[in-house]
């Protein structure tokens, strides 16, 4: 499960499947925490439709952040509530990217369920770059974040990422998945 912990929770249930990332289910509510994230919508889904399944959580690392109002962590949240999860090794957007690209240049490499609607819109251009005005064809280093379209994505991204390099967090793992420069 690929979650973005962020203002605007959100998650991509996959699994990985031979030569690929198969993109399930989505779990996008419109606004809320994650403590309601996860106990009005993601363990409803994962009860009702994954029980028996071996369910492994990677999320945004920013979510390793103490909360000022309770000092817990998201990670906290969701071990409370049962969910094995880890920060995801990289929380750069380069190496998130090379991620899904990895995927998408494969086989049956990235398959995403009809239903994940916000995602499909996501990947279909809603989120994007935007153009830096006065400066010719060059974009911002970042995506737009058009919320919740963008949370989706960044959730596939996590997941990608962690279903191409595992937690691994090694100097060589990390050189692998383009967040730390090769010193050789």
């Amino acid at each position: 499960v690929g979650l973005d912990v962020g203002l605007h929770p959100a998650a991509v249930i996959c699994q990985l499947s031979g030569r690929g990332l198969r993109v399930l289910e989505e779990v996008v509510p419109d606004d809320c925490g994650l403590e309601e994230f996860m106990d009005e919508y993601l363990l409803p889904v994962l009860t009702a439709r994954y029980a028996g399944f071996k369910i492994t959580g990677v999320m945004d690392p920013a979510g390793m952040g103490r909360s000022g109002l309770d000092k817990r962590t998201s990670l906290d949240v969701l071990h409370a509530r049962g969910i094995r999860a880890y920060p995801a090794s990289t929380n750069s957007i380069a190496p998130r990217l090379e991620a899904v690209k990895f995927f998408l240049g494969r086989i049956d490499g990235l398959v995403i369920d009809a239903s994940c609607q916000m995602l499909i819109d996501g990947m279909s251009g809603e989120y994007c770059f935007e153009i830096v005005h006065g400066v010719g064809s060059k974009y911002k280093e970042l995506p737009t974040k058009a919320h919740p379209v963008s949370d989706v994505c960044d959730a596939l991204q996590y997941a990608a990422v962690f279903s191409r390099f595992g937690r691994d967090t090694s100097p060589q793992a990390r050189r692998r998945a383009g967040n730390e420069p090769d010193k050789r």
